[in-house]
């Protein structure tokens, strides 16, 4: 009897670095685990025990990470966004969660006994501008670097700046 549980925590972290659409993920698993059911079977009738025989299969495949470069296609220069390009989105939600921090560590650096009404009002602004500015810098970094994976990542990551300019935009206009 084989234990595919091993089989399947090497297919999830083959999986994890495969840089391919969904549509080929699941054929080149299939493909990976028939070959792997086949080196099993091939070392199980020369004697091996079952366990044994997936460890020996396994270790044949190879690294996960090297196993899935094989399958990831050449990079295109039209299709692959690197360098700035790629980290482009995030400038503006990072302004954002900068200015809100330099504003609140600037008004609890300057303050001076208790807080008036109006630095308290202030205050809680700073604090909304920090948690909002984090919350979309780290959306925007996750779309992308979940955009490697799925193009539709980066159109997340691009709605994210754009709606973080449309809130600055609006908070300065009134």
């Amino acid at each position: 009897m084989l234990d595919q549980a091993m089989i399947d925590r090497y297919l999830h972290d083959v999986d994890a670095h495969l840089h391919v659409d969904r549509a080929h993920r699941k054929r080149i698993l299939d493909e990976i685990e028939g070959h792997l059911h086949d080196a099993v079977e091939a070392h199980v009738a020369r004697g091996a025990e079952p366990e044994h025989a997936i460890q020996q299969a396994i270790a044949e495949l190879g690294p996960p990470d090297d196993v899935a470069v094989q399958f990831s296609p050449l990079p295109s220069p039209a299709r692959s966004v690197r360098s700035w390009r790629r980290w482009a989105p995030i400038a503006v939600p990072g302004v954002l969660l900068a200015m809100g921090v330099a504003m609140t560590a600037w008004s609890l650096a300057w303050l001076s006994g208790g807080l008036t009404l109006g630095e308290q009002v202030a205050q809680r602004q700073y604090f909304l501008w920090t948690g909002l500015g984090g919350a979309l810098t780290a959306g925007t970094f996750i779309a992308i670097r979940r955009g490697d994976r799925d193009p539709a990542w980066r159109i997340g990551a691009w709605f994210l700046a754009a709606l973080t300019g449309a809130i600055v935009g609006l908070s300065v206009i009134g």
